[in-house]
């Protein structure tokens, strides 16, 4: 949730944005998913549209199975940097 992004960010600095600010992922240098999306049975689903990644990103997923879920799928087709 937003809040617990902002209770990580009291923790350790740096910025939360809520969905409705998507456009600021382009000023980050890491993507991390820690959302459930893309986990089974959701496994063709992704928490953000590929056109955000951009060459300078590291894209790291907690989606623990599948092994390569559809984000970091997206990542690797835009030629992004990704983490698994």
């Amino acid at each position: 949730t937003f809040e617990k992004a902002e209770a990580l960010v009291d923790t350790f600095g740096g910025d939360a944005y809520s969905f409705e600010a998507l456009e600021k992922v382009s000023d980050m240098d890491i993507i991390f998913n820690a959302t459930p999306v893309g986990l089974h049975p959701n496994e063709n689903e992704t928490p953000l549209p590929k056109e955000y990644i951009k060459s300078h990103h590291i894209v790291f997923d907690a989606v623990y199975a599948p092994h390569k879920t559809k984000f970091l799928s997206d990542a690797e087709k835009q030629d992004r940097k990704s983490v698994v």
